[in-house]
């Protein structure tokens, strides 16, 4: 993939190509996918001819997900440490959906003009499972995390010496460099043999050092 056009929130997808020139599975997995083409950092890669796991929460949105990149495998599922149940947050605005209830609660006082929706419990379950399931390659090229908090969770979910992505793409929300060192989850991927090597204030990326 080499564009100038981003369907990115903030052009994460054109940096990830710049890393991803020459993706050697041409698959990517992507945990809180919510929309197939407009701010996704995915999209992209699927239409330069890349296919790849995409997973949210939300149901309301997996059949048009599905409808849009056929070529991918869409799953309605949470992604956590462990198998259960969790109460998932909805508001008018899915990019706003999360697990986290001061999350949500944190939103419901700062933007009080979103709709809230009703809340639903969601089954979870370990991201490794998942991918084990999906058939997914044990080496792959990207892995883009966007799920509002639980970013910590999804990590601690994989197994990297099964799964291992080249490249990850997670969302931070930082100012600067030393905002985003200072996120446990930074400290997280680090250890995992993963070097932070850009940031656009709402993403971070890692790439794989020992590559």
């Amino acid at each position: 993939m080499s564009r100038t056009i981003s369907y990115s929130m903030f052009a994460e997808d054109i940096i990830a190509s710049k890393y991803l020139r020459d993706g050697e599975q041409q698959f990517y997995v992507d945990v809180g996918c919510c929309f197939p083409v407009v701010a996704s950092n995915t999209y992209g890669f699927y239409e330069a001819g890349w296919r790849g796991i995409c997973l949210d929460a939300n149901p309301d949105v997996i059949e048009p997900f599905r409808q849009a990149r056929p070529r991918d495998t869409v799953i309605c599922t949470g992604v956590g440490g462990a198998a259960g149940t969790l109460t998932f947050h909805r508001f008018g605005n899915p990019v706003y959906n999360t697990f986290d209830p001061d999350r949500a609660a944190r939103l419901k006082r700062r933007k009080p003009h979103v709709p809230v929706l009703d809340p639903v419990d969601v089954i979870i379950r370990p991201l490794t499972e998942i991918l084990i399931d999906a058939s997914c390659p044990e080496r792959f090229d990207f892995l883009n995390i966007d799920v509002e908090g639980l970013e910590s969770e999804v990590i601690s979910s994989l197994d990297f010496e099964r799964f291992r992505p080249r490249l990850i793409a997670c969302e931070t929300i930082v100012k600067n460099v030393r905002e985003a060192l200072a996120l446990p989850v930074v400290g997280q991927i680090e250890a995992l043999g993963y070097k932070l090597v850009g940031m656009t204030g709402h993403d971070s990326f890692f790439i794989d050092a020992q590559r």
